[in-house]
């Protein structure tokens, strides 16, 4: 059996393959860093999701996001929380993102 992958080890394995852009919410958008471009999450693809559940606590679970602009090229990740105190600005983006069609 294959030994559970860490969001840094999943994120290092995405850079690799070209998911540099760390993005962040803010005002309704999806914020790239350090390209400061700013997305609607209805313009991203969803490539991957991995999702990390905390072995004793809840509220340790995250959800990692590999998104796309289809229209540049850009690739980055997008780390949210995943429990009843997540950001309600990420809600909406999540929401957005997992509502989209593939």
């Amino acid at each position: 059996m294959r030994e559970a992958e860490t969001l840094s080890q999943a994120i290092k394995r995405l850079e690799a393959k070209g998911y540099t852009e760390d993005f962040r919410s803010k005002e309704g958008k999806l914020i790239a860093t350090p390209s400061q471009q700013k997305f609607e999450a209805d313009d991203l693809s969803m490539d991957e999701v991995v999702r990390f559940e905390g072995e004793t606590d809840l509220d340790e679970e995250m959800i990692l996001f590999a998104l796309s602009d289809p229209k540049t090229g850009l690739k980055g990740t997008y780390a949210v929380a995943y429990s009843h105190n997540m950001d309600p600005e990420d809600v909406d983006i999540v929401q957005k993102l997992s509502l989209k069609p593939s």
